[in-house]
């Protein structure tokens, strides 16, 4: 995508293309003194995520996307603001966007619902896939240079879910849990990532090296929670490393965050059990003692909600529940 920079409609910033942005968590001065500590705003949940969402205009009934001059994230721009941002945006960004999804997107009224309903985002189709590289989510790292990452971030800031670089500290944005992190003001890409993934391999050295049974399955519970599909107890050590070392490589270094934070939260005792209580779910599950209907996680006829990592922490947390969930076996 070619070199281009707007103003970001109601924020004092300008989103470049063909740059490296990184979501970060902003520490909650209202929250306990435990999240304090650890510079975050609420219960950390590693490989949950938030979605982006298109915006949209309640009192108009339309699709707030900045493409349109009476885009209701105008009204406090200037028209010269406006008319630059919207020059650059259908310069650069739409004829690449529109190509990829079916229907108009510069169509912001109640036609285009079915269209941005499930602009979710953002995989190679414009539909569907929740790919966590488009997640709203702290460390998560955007290469502008793809436009559909572009446009990710652009719609995150209209929308207020995330705030734009160096205001984490400004009452303006008071509430808002990331902030937009320029990472040529910063560390470099590659040595956020090259430490991030040191730090993840270490743990992995020790554990394997110890060879403790209860390590060795909390490892093996943790690369279980975020999706890779390796057997420790029957693959050697040597594939093994080779194998979470690859993992850990690809998505921007995404694998080797998630395996930090998840680590760091399931550490303790109480963590180990919440993990423990997830691998059961999905155990229960995929034997039938558990029921999937419509997609729904019940137990007791207790709907638990679609996504499996949430029902694990719903399930730990309800003490009636989680005797139940205990004697299932």
């Amino acid at each position: 995508m070619e070199k281009f920079t707007v103003k970001v409609p109601g924020l004092d910033f300008k989103l470049s293309s063909n740059q490296f942005y990184q979501i970060r968590e902003i520490a909650d001065a209202d929250a306990p003194s435990g999240y304090k500590e650890k510079s975050i705003s609420k219960h950390p949940l590693p490989g949950i995520e938030e979605n982006f969402v298109v915006p949209y205009d309640v009192r108009t009934t339309t699709w707030n996307t900045g493409f349109y001059p009476t885009s209701a994230c105008f009204n406090s721009e200037t028209a010269e603001n406006r008319d630059n941002t919207i020059k650059e945006i259908n310069k650069h960004l739409v004829p690449i966007i529109s190509k990829m999804v079916t229907g108009d997107i510069t169509d912001y009224s109640p036609k285009s619902d079915t269209l941005f309903d499930n602009f979710i985002p953002l995989n190679g189709n414009g539909f569907g896939d929740n790919k966590t590289e488009y997640k709203i989510k702290g460390n998560n790292i955007f290469d502008t240079k793809d436009p559909l990452k572009f446009l990710a971030l652009y719609w995150g800031l209209i929308n207020g879910d995330i705030a734009p670089p160096g205001q984490q500290g400004n009452p303006k944005y008071k509430g808002i849990p990331y902030v937009l992190e320029d990472k040529r003001k910063t560390s470099t890409v590659n040595e956020d990532q090259s430490f991030l993934k040191t730090k993840a391999m270490s743990k992995v050295f020790t554990i394997l090296e110890e060879s403790k049974k209860g390590e060795k399955e909390f490892l093996q519970n943790i690369l279980t929670y975020l999706g890779l599909d390796i057997k420790l107890s029957v693959t050697k050590d040597k594939t093994v490393i080779s194998s979470i070392s690859g993992w850990m490589s690809v998505e921007n270094g995404e694998n080797a965050s998630d395996f930090n934070s998840a680590y760091k939260e399931f550490s303790d005792q109480e963590g180990r059990e919440r993990l423990h209580t997830y691998i059961d779910l999905i155990k229960y599950i995929k034997s039938g003692k558990i029921a999937i209907e419509r997609k729904e996680i019940f137990i007791d006829g207790v709907s638990l909600g679609m996504d499996k990592k949430q029902a694990a922490n719903k399930i730990y947390a309800d003490k009636e529940l989680y005797k139940k969930f205990l004697s299932i076996d």
